[in-house]
């Protein structure tokens, strides 16, 4: 419950999405991340933030691990998404990590 810390990682500017919008990249971003973790629960890691040394908030970064659904699960894969601070504007950074029961050629067709 409560923040879980997604506050801190967004920059402080209060750049809204558009024209007329009253939400700002940074409240979307938050909410987005509430709405994930609620989702994924376990399977959802926010990762922390790291401050340049001028204070500068960093975009923020999440693993979703993911996995079939069921008794025999052989395979399993960590979603890394890093939101760019203009996100939802601006596509999240992407890449599988830690892949296990996958070949290379099937985790080369998921990129």
């Amino acid at each position: 419950g409560g923040d879980g810390g997604f506050g801190e990682c967004f920059e402080s500017t209060d750049n809204f999405l558009s024209e007329g919008d009253t939400e700002t990249y940074s409240q979307r971003q938050h909410n987005e991340l509430q709405v994930l973790e609620s989702i994924y629960g376990r399977d959802f890691t926010k990762l922390p933030c790291s401050n340049t040394p001028w204070k500068i908030k960093q975009p923020s970064e999440i693993i979703l691990a993911l996995r079939p659904q069921g008794e025999e699960v052989y395979v399993t894969v960590d979603l890394w998404v890093r939101c760019p601070q203009t996100y939802p504007d601006v596509p999240p950074d992407l890449d599988l990590k830690n892949v296990k029961g996958l070949s290379t050629e099937n985790v080369n067709l998921l990129k």
